[in-house]
């Protein structure tokens, strides 16, 4: 008789679940989603934000450009009277009626900022089960960090008249050394401003340019160089005197290079030091800019009013008189969109990157000036017509953009790791 077996009792271990381990629940997979959402979406409007002003900054670059030199064409204005230039500053003082779209994208993005901070908070609570009273202080730290607890302050008046004294002396510089060089060595030296801009970032704003920049930098003057290899004969030719006198234009549209690269260097930090909008900031420069013209155009231009304006003037047609009219009307509104373009890029991107669309900007005013302009049998007009050194010059200038484009788009990356 065989022994009776007792059953087998199987047991079954319970699922240790390690208490370290906390498994996101379903809205926090939300939670998480919507973030990743957002930050895309806030990206994608960051780039439209950002290539829309550098569209803005270029075409009214070149619309300015086109529009001074059919001025000239139809009246022959002495430079040097300044006309052109108190219409540009008045289109820059008119930026004061329209309301700067930054105060609300800089809301925006402090809103977006505390949100996450506030939701990535509520993550940690969660995972670490830590008190409320220990996580505290983390969300006032970041409500610090999203906005601004200083107090702000008012731009002294004596920064903005020394402002526009010094870009105005830049501006008659530029005038006398144009005139004094050629266009053809003009475009050369004065796309020195590109250098000046990163050295004066690095020295005075202790900016880090990497290499790769530099080398974008040096790419972009070089392709210029080679657009402009055909120098145009300068106005001024007096035997012995005619050396000496370029000497003095190269030093003229040099030395106004640095003035408006440091001029910009200026603006960049005045705007982040007390937090000024680009709108209110290129409006104040705009009047006191106005007003500096007016006293120069009141006192030099009036003495020389015979040769400079009177005499061209009656040279003149009355059909023409009305479209230089038009065209200082149309100057001053694309003043306006070139001083909202280009005070939002300094104050966004700084001056090295707005010195890269300098140099993009002359490539664009070669074609226009090609269609516009060309006359091959016309004595000056045939400078303005497209030639194999400034094909050649303008893919070097263009890939020294994307080649910059791509560096800054990495610091970008390698500061958001960080």
């Amino acid at each position: 008789m065989t022994p009776s077996r007792s059953p087998s009792i199987t047991t079954i271990q319970p699922n240790i679940i390690d208490s370290s381990i906390v498994i996101p629940s379903q809205q926090q997979q939300q939670q998480q989603q919507q973030q990743q959402q957002q930050q895309q979406n806030n990206k994608f409007k960051i780039d439209i934000r950002a290539i829309s002003f550098f569209s803005l900054f270029l075409f009214s670059g070149v619309a300015n450009t086109l529009l001074v030199q059919l001025i000239y064409n139809n009246i022959s204005f002495n430079p040097k009277s300044m006309l052109t230039n108190i219409c540009i500053f008045l289109g820059y003082a008119l930026l004061s009626f329209f309301k700067d779209p930054t105060k609300n994208i800089n809301n925006n993005n402090n809103n977006n900022n505390n949100n996450n901070n506030n939701n990535n908070n509520n993550n940690n609570n969660n995972n670490i089960n830590t008190s409320s009273a220990a996580t505290s202080p983390t969300n006032s730290t970041y409500i610090q960090l999203g906005t601004s607890t200083t107090k702000k302050q008012n731009v002294n008046h004596i920064k903005y008249i020394l402002l526009a004294l010094f870009d105005c002396l830049a501006s008659l510089l530029t005038t006398i050394g144009q005139i004094a060089v050629g266009s053809g060595l003009f475009q050369v030296l004065f796309s020195s401003k590109i250098i000046f801009a990163a050295i004066l970032t690095r020295l005075y704003l202790k900016s880090y340019v990497s290499p790769k920049k530099w080398i974008s930098i040096l790419t972009i003057f070089s392709g210029l160089c080679i657009a402009v290899f055909k120098f145009s004969t300068p106005s001024v030719q007096n035997g012995d005197n005619n050396n000496s006198y370029i000497y003095f234009g190269t030093f003229c549209v040099l030395f106004a290079a640095f003035i408006f690269s440091a001029s910009h260097i200026f603006t960049e930090s005045t705007i982040k030091a007390y937090d000024m909008k680009p709108y209110a900031f290129a409006a104040k420069y705009g009047i006191y800019s106005v007003i500096v013209c007016i006293f120069y155009i009141l006192t030099v231009t009036f003495y020389n009013r015979k040769e400079w304006i009177e005499i061209p003037i009656e040279q003149t047609s009355s059909g023409d008189i009305k479209l230089v009219l038009l065209l200082f009307m149309i100057l001053m509104i694309t003043s306006v969109v070139r001083s909202s373009s280009m005070y939002t890029v300094l104050a966004e991107h700084g001056t090295v990157s707005m010195g890269v669309l300098y140099a993009l900007q002359s490539i664009i005013v070669f074609f226009s000036s090609a269609f516009f302009l060309c006359d091959p049998d016309h004595p000056t007009k045939q400078n303005q017509c497209l030639s194999p050194p400034k094909l050649l010059g303008s893919m070097i200038v263009i890939f020294g953009v994307f080649m910059y484009n791509k560096a800054n788009n990495l610091k970008q990356i390698q500061h958001i790791k960080v």
